[in-house]
């Protein structure tokens, strides 16, 4: 617990730069509608395409089963923003992006089909959000860091002549924040499965 109370003291600043690139991307989605619709559509009917395969999934489980999808489906895209941030740094800046995007396309969608308010939209996604964004931001800071590794081995070698003391900070970080990335993903599961749903429910007069 100490290490990684230890890491996000260290890491703060970036998490807020992370979260204000975020913020844009939601903004970027709420407007592309109308700056430009066919890449909207696009947008859309991919991002529908992917929730209808997780709903499918959900349909063939046993009843209160259905948080593990969720639960393994946002574990699994924090481990490739990670991952493919190992091969391609700006890979998981664009997953980012794309995320927020989404999301900004969506609250427009709702609003223009149920008149449901921006801010009513985002209260409805803030009880498993609170865990699971700031958790996907973590997954990204990760995947520039590891991206970066080659780099800053070399200019620690440079530094230094010693590669040993970097992989080992490298291996302790990406344990103690794949821990907490894991039990946050795990509540915000939970939350999503049970508060949200009757959140969104109450806020739409439903």
């Amino acid at each position: 617990m100490g290490e990684i109370i230890r890491l996000l003291k260290r890491d703060w600043p970036k998490l807020l730069l992370i979260m204000a690139l975020f913020t844009l991307g939601i903004l970027i989605g709420e407007q592309l509608t109308e700056v430009n619709p066919k890449m909207a559509a696009e947008f859309k009917d991919e991002a529908m395409r992917k929730f209808e395969e997780i709903a499918g999934w959900m349909e063939n489980l046993p009843p209160g089963a259905e948080f593990f999808v969720i639960w393994i489906n946002n574990i699994t895209a924090s481990l490739a923003t990670i991952l493919f941030g190992l091969l391609l740094p700006i890979y998981p800046l664009a997953s980012l992006l794309m995320n927020g995007v989404i999301i900004g396309l969506f609250q427009n969608m709702i609003q223009v089909e149920s008149g449901l308010s921006p801010f009513l939209f985002y209260l409805s996604l803030t009880p498993h959000g609170i865990l699971e964004l700031p958790a996907f931001f973590i997954a990204v800071l990760l995947g520039i860091r590891f991206g970066l590794v080659p780099y800053r081995l070399i200019l620690h070698y440079l530094r230094t002549k010693e590669h040993l003391p970097l992989f080992k900070e490298v291996t302790r970080e990406a344990r103690s924040y794949g821990i907490l990335i894991v039990i946050m993903l795990l509540f915000a599961a939970v939350i999503e499965m049970t508060i949200s749903p009757l959140l969104l429910r109450l806020l739409s007069g439903r």
